[in-house]
């Protein structure tokens, strides 16, 4: 009996869990299954102790166990299931290594949240404070009992912080030993004592308050912006020539679209495109200019848009989930929330998310601004073994052969395609489908060892931000200005900075002077107006959102590209309108006034080598 009520709240948590992982723990490998039956240990002994010294007859000392299990078990059942109600999986360290300031978990509006919390922790406990007065009339410790579990509590308590539990892919231990193992790798972070402590990732947003804004556009019109992941420029169709392979799905499907054929990312990592795309803002934009910095889904609110953001992205990684947290969305779906089990860098088959994305959209609501965002071509590029593989031979691993890994990412591409174009076919044939604007591009490119690279992040040459860009307009969504504006820009050199007030043009909210102080700071240009970005513009790798593993950055203008990667004795320049593969610098002095800019905004060369 008594053995019975200290693992009482140890066995209550399993079931808990059961009822929410059931099939998932059903699934776990021996080796899983052993952790799981560790973190049960770890839990019946932490509750357990608690519990314990709180059943003393008497003496302060029981008031502050019960306190202590009775709050702290309340916290923790309650946090991680807010957390997993949102997230289809649990905090871990992996998150809490990442934050320096616990409110990030909660979120911003602390009255709000505090009512949350203390809602959900209320029948928690009421449960806890049954078990401590059951405790108190079963137990009855001795007082030699009561003096050991007086002297373990502190350091049960102190050793649940920094226990390990497997918290990876299958999260194979209970949710409270999760959370605690959590409180220690917040405290290591706090103190500096781990390497991710000094690198930089997504806070929480703090947008100020927004006007209603009045949009004025020249026909009611949707906006749908289809982001791919690490596709480069030169496996999409540019042209409707036979080298149209790759995506030929999507030229098929839209054979009438504005393509950008110089459309260029201003970073090569994920994150730090997101945040150019959600704040029109630069890549090396201030961290508090682009955390506070309003989204585009917050202006389509005050716009009157409904929102929604599609991503086949694990939203933990990285710790996007905090910069995607408050972003006013009235549809938001990861990775994650599709499977819990979804793969780290390439989330989840394209088709489970475009099967939701078929179901969402029918009860959106006009008009709309959604986002759908597919990674399955991250690397190591996701393919379907059922599916096609047109490009052979292909292989997993960097060999001397570049076809072998090369025609895999192909294959990948052309699978994500032939998912998206049957979409979008069918999303045309809808009344909403017939006045929506298709704007389409990638977070970055990839390099297959054009400049001794392979992959994305590591530097700003062509190959890892040279993206695929066009925008397909449904007769009578643009005016005769708008349309002959697009086609003006299909060889102009634009950037990813041109899409955010571009989607505010096609909102109709671009003029309105209740945000013209946000609009005079975006460095783009709308794709439906006549001018251009022609500013100098600084960008990098190692932004306000994002630590990169190799230290790149540079200055763009117009054709004009400045930059150096980690290592590189100096700035290398490039006039991308006559050599677009980035092989002839030009002569030194031939970039003097953007190299003095990249000084002035970077202080020096990159120098931070990749990790080996």
């Amino acid at each position: 009996m008594r053995v019975g009520v200290l693992v009482a709240p140890t066995v209550a948590l399993l079931c808990w869990d059961l009822s929410r992982r059931g099939a998932l723990v059903g699934q776990l490998e021996a080796k899983y299954l052993a952790t799981y039956a560790l973190s049960l240990l770890e839990s019946a002994i932490v509750w357990g102790t608690l519990l314990y010294a709180a059943s003393r007859r008497r003496g302060w000392v029981r008031t502050v166990a019960a306190v202590w299990f009775v709050i702290a078990l309340s916290f923790v059942v309650a946090t991680q299931a807010r957390f997993h109600d949102r997230y289809n999986v649990y905090f871990n360290v992996d998150l809490a290594v990442w934050m320096k300031n616990p409110r990030d978990l909660f979120g911003l509006d602390w009255q709000t949240e505090l009512t949350r919390q203390l809602v959900a922790m209320a029948p928690v406990t009421a449960v806890a404070l049954g078990w401590v007065c059951l405790a108190r009339r079963r137990l009855r410790p001795s007082r030699r009992a009561a003096q050991i579990a007086l002297g373990l509590m502190p350091a049960v308590v102190v050793l649940s912080l920094f226990i390990p539990t497997q918290r990876h892919k299958y999260q194979a231990s209970l949710p409270d030993t999760l959370l605690l193992h959590s409180g220690g790798g917040l405290i290591r972070a706090r103190l500096g004592l781990t390497k991710k402590s000094t690198e930089v990732r997504a806070r929480r947003r703090t947008p100020p308050p927004l006007a209603q804004l009045e949009p004025k556009a020249p026909a009611p019109r949707n906006v749908l912006l289809v982001i791919l992941e690490s596709v480069r420029a030169d496996v999409t169709c540019r042209d409707a020539g036979p080298g149209c392979q790759v995506t030929e799905a999507t030229h098929r499907v839209l054979p009438r679209r504005h393509l950008l054929r110089q459309l260029r990312a201003l970073d090569s990592s994920t994150a730090v495109s997101h945040a150019v795309l959600w704040t029109g803002l630069g890549s090396a934009a201030p961290r508090d200019q682009v955390h506070d910095a309003p989204s585009i889904f917050d202006l389509a609110k005050v716009a009157g848009f409904r929102t929604a953001l599609w991503s086949s992205q694990h939203e933990m990684f990285g710790n996007m989930w905090l910069w995607q947290a408050d972003l006013e969305l009235d549809r938001l779906v990861s990775a994650t929330r599709l499977d819990p089990l979804a793969d780290f860098y390439v989330g989840v088959p394209e088709r489970s998310l475009i099967e939701r994305v078929t179901r969402d959209q029918q009860g959106l609501g006009e008009p709309f601004l959604a986002v759908v965002h597919l990674i399955n071509t991250h690397h190591d590029y996701y393919v379907d073994p059922t599916g096609p593989l047109p490009f052979q031979p292909e292989g997993s691993k960097d060999v001397p052969e570049r076809p072998h890994i090369f025609n895999r990412y192909r294959n990948s591409v052309y699978q994500q395609d032939q998912v998206l174009a049957r979409w979008l076919e069918s999303f045309r044939q809808t009344d909403p489908g017939k006045r929506t604007v298709i704007l389409y591009t990638s977070d970055h490119a990839e390099a297959f060892r054009e400049h001794n690279q392979l992959g994305h992040g590591a530097s700003l040459y062509t190959e890892e931000v040279h993206v695929p860009g066009f925008v397909d307009a449904p007769e009578g969504t643009l005016s005769a200005a708008e349309r002959q504006a697009l086609t003006d820009k299909q060889d102009a050199f634009v950037t990813h900075a041109d899409l955010f007030p571009t989607i505010l043009d096609l909102m109709g909210v671009l003029d309105d002077p209740r945000i013209a102080e946000h609009v005079a700071r975006l460095p783009g240009r709308s794709f439906l107006r006549p001018e251009l970005a022609r500013e100098p513009l600084p960008i990098t790798n190692c932004a306000a959102v994002w630590s990169c593993a190799s230290e790149s950055w540079g200055v763009l203008q117009g054709s004009r590209r400045l930059h150096a990667r980690a290592g590189d004795a100096a700035f290398s320049c490039f006039d991308l309108a006559v050599d677009e593969a980035e092989q002839h610098p030009l002569p030194p002095g031939g970039c003097a006034d953007l190299e003095a800019i990249a000084f002035r905004a970077f202080g020096r060369l990159p120098e931070k080598r990749p990790q080996e």
